[in-house]
């Protein structure tokens, strides 16, 4: 899941079903710069860490990750995986939409007959 989904409504998270969700850390570290300010992007990065909060009560993701409510699937935060292959020399990893994807197409590639959708906003991630 893409940053600008949770600044657009931090309880996103909520509206899956029981699908599963990857939180890239990219998006975290995303999120900390947002949550200063009265504005609904802060409003909306602070709720979404609140919620984390809650989900997490200090447990571990683990591998699989955590429920996120009853009858909801599970989330998990994904470390950075850098590209591999030919990916590598056409996306850079000092640029946070890349790390995202990368992320993304990592969770793929690991968890063969999964589906894996990136959500977004950005037209020009999901172009890439």
């Amino acid at each position: 899941m893409d940053t600008n989904v949770i600044l657009h409504d931090h309880k996103a998270i909520r509206h899956f079903q029981d699908n599963n969700l990857v939180i890239p850390i990219a998006v975290v570290e995303e999120l900390d710069k947002f949550k200063k300010g009265n504005d609904s992007l802060a409003f909306n990065a602070r709720g979404f860490m609140r919620d984390i909060d809650r989900i997490t009560e200090g447990k571990s993701f683990g591998k699989d990750g955590l429920p996120i409510g009853p009858r909801l699937g599970l989330i998990k935060v994904e470390p950075n995986h850098p590209f591999s292959g030919e990916y590598a020399d056409m996306f850079k990893d000092d640029i946070q939409d890349h790390r995202i994807l990368s992320t993304a197409m990592w969770v793929r590639d690991h968890n063969p007959g999964t589906f894996v959708a990136l959500v977004t906003k950005d037209v020009n991630l999901r172009l890439k």
